[in-house]
C-alpha cells in the first residue's frame, strides 16, 4: 500500500518555497478568506461550524470537557491514530488487525462502533454518566 504520496507532496512543496523571498518585517497572522489583515480566532470558529467535514456542522459544546469535543471533531475527520491510518501515514505498526479482538483490521469505525469489546466499554461509559446505551454501525450514522 502506498504512503499516501508523502515524497510527492514534500517534493511539490519543496519547489513551491523556490519563489519565496523572506525579508526582516515583524511576523504576523493572517486569516485566508477572511477581507481582514489580521487573524481572529473567532473568524477561524466559524470557518470551522460552516465547513468542517461535509457530515455535519461542528459544534463546540461548553458544557462538554474540551479534550471530548476535540475527540469528536477529529473522529468525524477520520484524523485519530488508528492501525489503518497510521499505515496510510507511513508508520510500520506491523500488524493492522485490532489488538482488543483480532478479527478485523482496526479502523475508526471499528473501534468506536464495531468492535464487541469496544461497545462493552462504551456501554459501561454510558452506564457511568447516567445515559442510554446505543450501538450506532459507523461514524456516518452516529453524526447523522
Amino acid at each position: 500500500m502506498s504512503r499516501g504520496g508523502v515524497e510527492e507532496q514534500l517534493t511539490l512543496m519543496l519547489a513551491s518555497l523556490t519563489h519565496v523571498a523572506f525579508t526582516d518585517c515583524q511576523d504576523h497572522w493572517i486569516c485566508p478568506g477572511s477581507l481582514l489583515s489580521t487573524y481572529y480566532v473567532k473568524f477561524v470558529r466559524k470557518l470551522l461550524v460552516l465547513n468542517s467535514n461535509g457530515l455535519r456542522k461542528t459544534y463546540w459544546s461548553k458544557v462538554i470537557p474540551p479534550k471530548v469535543n476535540i475527540l469528536c471533531w477529529r473522529l468525524s475527520l477520520n484524523h485519530l491514530p488508528d492501525n489503518l491510518n497510521m499505515f496510510v501515514r507511513g508508520v510500520d505498526i506491523g500488524d493492522l488487525q485490532c489488538p482488543s479482538c483480532n478479527l478485523v483490521v482496526e479502523d475508526l469505525n471499528h473501534i468506536f462502533f464495531g468492535c464487541d469489546i469496544a461497545s462493552q466499554v462504551w456501554s459501561y461509559v454510558a452506564n457511568w454518566v447516567d445515559r442510554p446505551f446505543h450501538k450506532w454501525k459507523d461514524r456516518q450514522e452516529f453524526w447523522n
